[in-house]
């Protein structure tokens, strides 16, 4: 069965800072299949999302048209208000825990993990 991915863009924008975030969501039934239909909306509403694994947030910033460094982002007051956002609404986000941001060595990308809930999955 062909799955199915829902593309949409969120984009905010507050007293000169943006923030834009790409968002797919992609349906199948018991695994994903090599053929996927592409609809560039939002995920309809009345879909529930159920993180069944974690959800890695990689963080990149662009100021007046140049890359902010790695070691910047992590201590901004941007990225620790993002974190907290995530943290305060975690549930109804469907997440469990947020992780501190971190940086792995190999890309040096500052990161934030959303711990899934254990859900149960009866076949």
């Amino acid at each position: 069965m062909p799955s199915i991915a829902f593309h949409s863009v969120v984009p905010v924008d507050v007293d000169g800072f943006s923030l834009t975030i790409n968002v797919i969501h992609t349906l199948f039934v018991d695994a994903p299949s090599e053929i996927v239909h592409t609809w560039l909306q939002p995920l309809p509403p009345s879909i529930d999302v159920h993180l069944l694994s974690d959800l890695v947030f990689s963080i990149a910033g662009i100021v007046d048209g140049q890359p902010v460094p790695p070691n910047q982002l992590t201590q901004s007051a941007v990225l620790r208000h993002l974190r907290t956002y995530l943290r305060i609404n975690s549930v109804f986000l469907g997440v469990n825990t947020i992780s501190q941001v971190f940086s792995e060595e190999l890309d040096g990308i500052p990161k934030c993990l959303l711990l899934a809930w254990a859900l149960s999955v009866i076949a």
